[in-house]
């Protein structure tokens, strides 16, 4: 049981990883685009 209990959490834990990868490249890409309608 504990076994599944740790999987899950390794599972849990590699998503919210992958949430805060995707987030921090989407605010760089977004300021990337705010960047160049600025310097335009």
């Amino acid at each position: 049981m504990s076994t599944d209990l740790q999987l899950s959490k390794s599972i849990g834990n590699e998503k919210a990883v992958h949430t805060v990868t995707n987030a921090s490249e989407a605010n760089a890409i977004s300021l990337l685009i705010l960047f160049v309608i600025e310097s335009n």
